[in-house]
């Protein structure tokens, strides 16, 4: 298999998740145009009109073209046969897209705890404070998410082999 065939196939899942956000979308769109009137809209509805269709379009163009964007894609240059992957460097890219998992969710959620310190310092109301123990907690758990996010980014490839090795 080569490089060109796997691009394809990546192409068409991306194409699956644009129906699925289309889908999303065209309730929103159609509750704005069966269900409220239009003065309650905080935005146009052409606005929620290319929110549906500009996925919807991008998904049906990937769908039935995955080959042709591609060879776009992909130079000529690159496009090899693939070998198959030994364990260790399948288990590394399986450490690392769960380090990009978690590094996804937990750097929103770091940056959400810390503005919430930066408010709590700045607040000059007294007793109000937005910084209670159960934040501080969420804040540390945060950072803890973080690290260990990092740690399967960076140290993949030797916790994987220690993982083998330890499985033998």
């Amino acid at each position: 298999m080569n490089i060109q065939s796997i691009a394809a196939i990546g192409i068409r899942i991306f194409s699956i998740t644009l129906f699925i956000q289309a889908w999303q979308s065209s309730s929103y769109l159609f509750e704005v145009l069966f269900g409220r009137p239009e003065e309650d809209l905080a935005a146009s509805i052409t606005v929620l009109l290319l929110m549906t269709a500009a996925p919807l379009f991008f998904g049906l163009l990937f769908w039935f073209y995955p080959s042709i964007i591609s060879k776009i894609l992909i130079k000529r240059e690159i496009d090899t046969d693939i070998s198959p992957a030994n364990p260790i460097q399948l288990l590394t890219c399986i450490l690392i897209g769960l380090g990009l998992y978690i590094l996804s969710y937990s750097i929103s959620d770091l940056f959400y705890y810390l503005t919430m310190i930066h408010f709590s310092d700045n607040n000059s109301e007294g007793p109000f404070t937005l910084l209670n123990i159960e934040n501080k907690s969420l804040f540390i758990i945060s950072v803890f998410e973080v690290l260990v996010g990092l740690f399967f980014l960076f140290k993949a490839k030797s916790f994987a082999s220690a993982l083998l090795i330890n499985t033998k």
